[in-house]
């Protein structure tokens, strides 16, 4: 099993330096596309620097290296829609949320060296990142994870955990930087 570290290079720099740690294995010879979720969080962001890693694995496996399919859900958290008057705003809150995680993927990927292309779905991002990975046969789906504390977790839920108990593929998720 082969093990490293995401690498930063070009834009993905700070992001990927601070919180990207990714471990590559046997995926390395699968060049299969690698799913990864983006809310515009930095560990989200993070997230593509392990895919960036994952892809080229496999690039080093085979002549062609595999495409990442960067998803990014439009959801409305439970409290959010609860808050009052927040319904007139949402639409416009999902659409600057969806405009930077886009900015966010164009400026970590630019200077990567991987195939990319960005998805936009509605729904439960658990769901719709099994759904993802499911229609393009996809090798494994990276996320990452907010560091939520048990009770916002228990309230909001936790799309990481979500995908541990209901992906069939293999789940990379990326924490955080405790430095």
């Amino acid at each position: 099993m082969a093990r490293g570290v995401a690498r930063a290079t070009g834009r993905l720099g700070a992001a990927g330096a601070q919180y990207a740690r990714c471990v590559a294995d046997a995926h390395e010879t699968d060049t299969r596309p690698v799913i990864v979720g983006i809310d515009g969080s930095p560990t989200s962001v993070a997230a593509l620097a392990c895919a960036a890693e994952l892809a080229h694995a496999a690039e080093l496996a085979h002549a062609a290296g595999a495409p990442i399919i960067v998803v990014h859900v439009r959801h409305v958290a439970t409290l959010a829609a609860l808050q009052p008057g927040a319904g007139a705003q949402m639409p416009g809150v999902l659409d600057e949320i969806e405009n930077d995680s886009r900015r966010a993927a164009e400026d970590a990927l630019a200077d990567a060296g991987v195939t990319w292309s960005f998805e936009v779905r509605d729904g439960l991002p658990a769901q719709q990142l099994v759904a993802a990975a499911t229609e393009h046969d996809a090798r494994v789906i990276v996320v990452g994870s907010l560091g939520h504390t048990a009770v916002t977790s228990a309230l909001l839920g936790s799309v990481a955990a979500e995908l541990l108990r209901h992906a069939p593929q293999s789940m990379f998720i990326v924490r955080p930087s405790r430095t």
